[in-house]
């Protein structure tokens, strides 16, 4: 069990009175990213936090950005007024099994990431926190209908952290230069894992479908990346699919969307779609599913294009109109640019902190 250990002291392994925050992850990927700007952000405000996570990928990760780690395997003791965290659905059990009976004076925050409904057993998890977070109304609605009771629910979307990203010009023509493609190239980008929700095969056949001059840049990880490649190689599109080596390149994955000229995002299921925001934040047009909690950062006709996500030839089409219209593309740009600053990490950390703090009231006694 997590211990409640109020008179033990500040020594060891101990926590008295900050946050804890828990991700269930095996690796690194944007639920993990919006973590770190979380902590970040609450750093700056002077919170004392702690990470306890299941994969060392994570665990190094939040090592090397300078926070205090444990993992699954030597969690830490909560001593008075710690308050708990859980950043996803299995960091979520994983709390509620080591709490135990302590969790009626343990607060506990659970977020809500992932666009699908929560079935029985993951809803009455969720119910057993004193706030769950959101990452959309979306998601939030699926909670309500799940049976979460409203008063505990509160939709915090995403945020990005402008000043953290890399700066434009010298990251496109370090990319764009390291795969040997011209400057004026053509190219779409995403920044999607290789797992069958996001649905990164359409991409190929919209590819085959859309201009001949255009590039595909891969910067996600995952199981389906090996079969994505054989399936370009099957359509002979493998001179123009470019997938990002993590082990090779120095820039953050990040980058690879500043290397873009259009951002596309093809999901079935997506809570938010926080690597939209980068794509904004560069001003790249948008071309993204009309799925879960997409079209709330992607209005019809705002920052870009929603289409069905199974409709090759609708994407394949949407690739030519942005290609052959500059104008257009650059005005859905600005337009997404301008949209980002209502998605800041400081505006995030400021609706979790209320939320934390409802939690902490929640478990005041009368």
């Amino acid at each position: 069990m997590i211990e409640d250990n109020a008179g033990a002291g500040q020594g060891g392994n101990g926590m008295t009175g900050g946050i804890v925050h828990v991700d269930g992850g095996r690796e690194w990927r944007g639920g993990q990213q919006q973590m770190l700007l979380l902590a970040r952000e609450l750093e700056r405000r002077g919170q004392r936090q702690r990470i306890v996570a299941r994969s060392e990928a994570v665990a190094g990760a939040m090592r090397a950005a300078g926070f205090e780690v444990s993992r699954f395997s030597d969690p830490p003791r909560l001593e008075g007024g710690a308050l708990c965290h859980a950043h996803d659905a299995r960091a979520l059990s994983w709390l509620l099994w080591r709490l135990g009976w302590r969790r009626r004076r343990a607060a506990l925050v659970a977020s809500r990431r992932v666009g699908f409904a929560p079935r029985r057993l993951t809803a009455w998890k969720y119910g057993r926190a004193d706030r769950v977070l959101a990452v959309s109304e979306y998601v939030r609605r699926q909670l309500l209908a799940a049976g979460v009771a409203a008063e505990r629910v509160a939709a915090v979307p995403d945020g990005i952290e402008l000043a953290a990203l890399p700066e434009r010009a010298a990251a496109r023509a370090q990319i764009r230069a390291a795969l040997g493609l011209a400057a004026d190239a053509p190219a779409a980008c995403t920044l999607s894992a290789f797992t069958p929700e996001k649905n990164l095969p359409l991409l190929l056949d919209a590819l085959a479908r859309g201009p001949q001059t255009m590039h595909l840049l891969l910067a996600g990880e995952g199981p389906g990346r090996e079969e994505f490649r054989r399936r370009a190689q099957a359509l002979r599109l493998e001179t123009r699919v470019h997938f990002r080596r993590a082990e090779a390149d120095a820039l953050p994955a990040a980058a690879w969307v500043a290397a873009g000229d259009l951002y596309l995002l093809p999901s079935r299921d997506e809570g938010l779609g926080s690597s939209l925001l980068v794509a904004m934040a560069y001003g790249l047009p948008v071309v993204a599913a009309r799925r879960g909690g997409i079209p709330e950062l992607v209005e019809p006709g705002g920052c870009g294009e929603l289409l069905e996500p199974d409709d090759a030839g609708g994407w394949g089409r949407a690739l030519e109109r942005l290609a052959g219209d500059p104008r257009r593309a650059r005005e859905l740009g600005e337009r997404g640019r301008a949209r980002v600053a209502d998605y800041s990490a400081a505006r995030m950390a400021e609706r979790t902190l209320e939320a934390y703090a409802a939690a902490r009231r929640s478990k005041e006694p009368g």
